[in-house]
């Protein structure tokens, strides 16, 4: 009987260290640079990315301030990796489900497509669009111009 114990325990130990080093996680080596466009109904701050090494998995973490009077229901997040060279190397853009009142801050943290590896500089980062329960804002800045800022 106590050898059957002794077993489990070591079979449960080692699920436990086993699942605690798959979700921990490092700083990515990235330098974050964050755009907030000035007519913008919210704007980021506290950017950050972490890497789970283990499953090569990168995730953003951010804080959103709600700046208009209406209700912030959606953003859209627009991100740009750059290589060690300062060189666009891809992107990607996904919608943040929010209920945000008016001038609140909130948290939040997602997943990202790309993974912040060591050939990753830079990521940039911009409010794209937004929703609130009254109307639909669309940052109409030249792609072109965004980059340049995430880049400079």
């Amino acid at each position: 009987m106590p050898t059957r114990s002794l077993i489990c325990i070591s079979a449960l130990v080692i699920a436990v260290t086993c699942a605690v080093a798959s979700i921990s996680t490092s700083p990515a080596d990235a330098r974050v640079k964050v755009i907030n466009p000035p007519d913008a109904p919210a704007s980021l701050s506290h950017v950050t990315i972490q890497n789970d090494d283990g499953r090569q998995i990168s995730f953003v973490h951010y804080d959103l301030q709600n700046k208009g009077q209406n209700t912030l229901k959606g953003v859209f997040l627009k991100l740009v990796f750059f290589d060690q060279l300062g060189r666009p190397t891809g992107g990607e853009i996904f919608l943040e489900h929010v209920d945000l009142k008016s001038h609140h801050r909130a948290q939040f943290h997602s997943a990202l497509s790309h993974y912040a590896d060591t050939d990753i500089g830079t990521v940039g980062i911009t409010i794209s669009a937004a929703n609130t329960d009254r109307d639909h804002w669309k940052d109409q800045t030249p792609t072109q111009q965004i980059v340049k800022q995430m880049k400079d």
